[in-house]
């Protein structure tokens, strides 16, 4: 099987990525080698060479971690394991511009449209700019496992309507994210979950907020009174051991509650993100958000899911009185969500009321609570077990993404959450193109990374430009995942209707 590069024309320059040759006039990539594997044959996870090859294309996979129920699989994404035990080339050619904003045809299967100085990589057809990739905002969990948090229905705080046709993974984002007024347009747009940040101000007050700092999402440079307040940073931002060096920035805990309601919000430097709204959006604190999700229930008459993400509790708590309350930050999400009516044991009765209508009762919403710390989620499941828990994942918690880490987060975490790239490229293959150093031993001992699943045939088949995005949801669907966080919920909702009818056979509402 074999895949035509494109003409060198329009400053085009083709290679063929790694295990593929080029052909003898340099205009098709070929799989090197094709390795047969006798169909239906098994591994022992200790002896995986002496039956799969990793050298060609094949790895032992095991679905228990004591090595046992193993089987050879293709080890890379862009082959496509046949039902013959042959690895063939799902494609085999990356396509870098030097230039210009033409389409070009890098593979049979596939049109790949990117803008000026960008590189086309077939992952299912994402641009990447500079090398980092843009277009995406959602977080997948590996399916089948935990249980994932990441797409059915779970849809980002921000406001998100249509794409810019130029660009399509640009998302056009409308109203700034974390705000009372994003969460309103979630609601309306029929979001069934709202993902939100805390963190805390210099009083110890519980804000919606994504960062540490303040110069990126509000307008605090252009404000004179806050000039003598700017300073920088280093140290260590969470109990992974994560350090950061911060320059000539606003920290975000530096400021008074009062302080941070004095700023206006403004919208991110990255996608389609109109600047209407810059200014003269506020910081709300944690109960004005609730008071607003509880308020468009009552309108709405429907509840709307929380995705509570405490943002580097180990950092904010360092900055109050750890002494006496060493779990601050986390005890007070827990007292606020209790003060709003959700239950926090099992024995509780949900109790939510819209206090901007006259305290009427509302629904309370299937509520998720989550961090990248460990010792923040373990604290949060011992004094309150009933709340539902999801793990973020990292390059600082890769043991939990072994077999082993797996395991022992299966009795308690609800829903797994790493970076849906690692769903398709496969965790070493990630850390290895990202130079993250981690130790191999223990990982090893560990029962070693968890393998992706290989994408779907049909995907690298029939992917076009105009559907991309309904192939990578229908891809993730089909693996199980429960979840994804996106910011265009319209778009996201069509997907997922589509998805149930045609698979599920569910009909579409009237």
């Amino acid at each position: 099987m074999s895949h035509p590069l494109n003409y060198f024309d329009s400053g085009l320059r083709c290679q063929c990525n790694e295990y593929f040759k080029p052909s003898d006039d340099g205009t098709y990539c070929i799989p090197e080698p094709e390795t047969i594997l006798e169909h239906g044959e098994t591994c022992v996870k200790n002896n995986a060479r002496d039956i799969c090859n990793p050298d060609n294309a094949l790895e032992c996979a095991c679905a228990n971690s004591n090595g046992t129920n193993c089987k050879c699989e293709c080890k890379y994404f862009y082959y496509i394991a046949s039902s013959d035990g042959r690895c063939h080339a799902g494609n085999g050619a990356t396509c870098e511009k030097s230039g210009g904003n033409t389409t070009t045809t890098c593979y049979e299967e596939a049109l790949l449209t990117c803008g000026d100085d960008e590189i086309c990589r077939y992952l299912i057809s994402i641009c990447f700019k500079q090398g980092k990739e843009r277009g995406f905002t959602w977080i997948l969990g590996v399916v089948g496992v935990v249980g994932v948090f990441g797409v059915f229905g779970v849809l980002g705080v921000f406001g998100v309507f249509g794409e810019n046709p130029d660009y399509p993974d640009y998302p056009w984002v409308l109203v700034p994210e974390n705000t009372l007024e994003s969460t309103a347009l979630a609601a309306i747009e029929l979001a069934d979950h709202v993902e939100l940040d805390l963190t805390l101000s210099a009083d110890g007050v519980l804000m919606v907020y994504h960062d540490l700092t303040l110069r990126a999402s509000s307008n605090i440079a252009s404000l004179p009174q806050f000039a003598d307040r700017v300073r920088n940073f280093t140290g260590v931002i969470d109990e992974n051991g994560n350090e950061q060096t911060i320059r000539n920035n606003w920290m975000f805990n530096d400021l008074t509650k009062e302080e941070l309601q004095s700023l206006g919000v403004v919208q991110r430097g990255v996608g389609i993100r109109p600047r209407l709204f810059d200014g003269n959006l506020k910081i709300p604190t944690f109960a004005e958000f609730l008071s607003q999700v509880h308020h468009m229930a009552y309108g709405l008459n429907r509840s709307m899911g929380l995705v509570v993400e405490l943002k580097n509790p180990y950092y904010y708590n360092t900055y109050q009185n750890i002494s006496v309350n060493p779990r601050f930050m986390e005890n007070l999400v827990l007292a606020t969500l209790a003060q709003f009516g959700y239950p926090l044991t099992s024995e509780d009765t949900p109790r939510c009321v819209s206090d901007q209508d006259g305290n009427a009762p509302v629904p309370c919403g299937h509520l998720v609570i989550q961090s990248f710390e460990l010792p923040s989620m373990q604290h949060l499941h011992q004094v309150a077990p009933f709340i539902e828990k999801s793990m973020l994942i990292n390059a600082g918690l890769l043991p939990l993404l072994t077999f082993q880490g797996i395991q022992d987060l299966s009795g308690w975490i609800s829903y797994f959450s790493p970076w849906k790239e690692l769903v398709y490229t496969g965790i070493l293959a990630q850390i290895e193109a990202e130079g993250i150093q981690y130790n191999e031993t223990m990982i090893d001992e560990m029962g070693g990374f968890v393998p992706p699943q290989p994408i779907l045939p049909r995907v690298l088949k029939t992917l076009q430009i105009y559907s991309r995005r309904a192939l990578e949801l229908f891809y993730y669907f089909d693996m199980g995942v429960d979840g994804i966080f996106a910011e265009n919920m319209l778009e996201t909702r069509e997907i997922r209707m589509k998805y149930q009818y045609e698979k599920i056979g569910v009909p579409p509402p009237k």
